[in-house]
């Protein structure tokens, strides 16, 4: 027996040495599979986002803002002029996320099938969970195809009353005024992201796994109908 305590002991030190290792080994696995996900599902997103699919809608768009600047300049109220342009952003991004979500539904799927017990890397994921749920809620929203009529009835009425009464901005509205849950949930993607470039990852993979990569068409798009909507006049 008093050799075997020494034995036993030498056995223990090896497997305290080996579960660090094999939980390392994992941590590294995890990061590809992650990293291989997001380059997926940044090539098809730049890709499911047709430039017919917004130009079908664009003169709709430039209507509602023409009218928004027309009211903005008649003396309309600013508040009115913010909820005229909020809700003009819900209804850009219905169209924009409309053909981007099956990709990212996807995408948290393949997350999903990952196993890992990295912090870094679960957040990131159940961040991504909730990128997901916030971009599903524009596409409740069906596009008016009568925006110009609308919004010229609108102008004419000094900008009171609701420009679309038959549609319900409420969930929409709320994500769009969550900016700060908006700002912390891509935080933890991005140190997500800087985990898995510190698990070998190329930087390129990494940055494919961030909000501002995956979805950077929809952002330039949604960056170039939304931006006029602050300019003067």
């Amino acid at each position: 027996m008093g050799r075997l305590l020494p034995l036993a002991a030498l056995v223990a030190l090896l497997l305290l040495a080996v579960v660090p290792a094999a939980d390392a080994a994992s941590d590294r696995a995890a990061a590809r599979s992650f990293g291989a996900a997001a380059e997926v599902v940044a090539k098809r997103a730049r890709a499911a986002l047709p430039a017919s699919l917004v130009s079908t809608q664009q003169a709709s768009l430039d209507c509602h803002l023409a009218g928004v600047r027309r009211a903005r300049a008649n003396g309309v109220p600013p508040t009115a002029i913010i909820r005229a342009s909020l809700e003009g952003l819900a209804i850009a991004r219905s169209i924009i996320f409309l053909t981007a979500v099956p990709h990212v539904e996807e995408y948290v799927e393949r997350l999903d099938r990952v196993r890992t017990t990295d912090r870094a890397l679960r957040a990131g994921r159940t961040a991504w969970k909730a990128q997901l749920k916030s971009m599903r809620v524009y596409l409740k929203l069906p596009f008016p195809t009568d925006i110009c009529a609308r919004v010229d009835a609108w102008v004419a009425r000094g900008g009171t009353g609701a420009m679309f009464p038959d549609l319900d901005f409420t969930a929409a509205n709320r994500e769009l005024n969550a900016s700060e849950a908006e700002v912390a949930r891509e935080l933890r993607i991005e140190r997500a992201a800087d985990r898995m470039r510190a698990l070998g990852q190329s930087r390129n993979r990494a940055r494919s796994f961030t909000v501002r990569q995956a979805l950077a068409q929809q952002i330039e798009v949604e960056r170039s109908i939304v931006e006029p909507y602050s300019l003067p006049g």
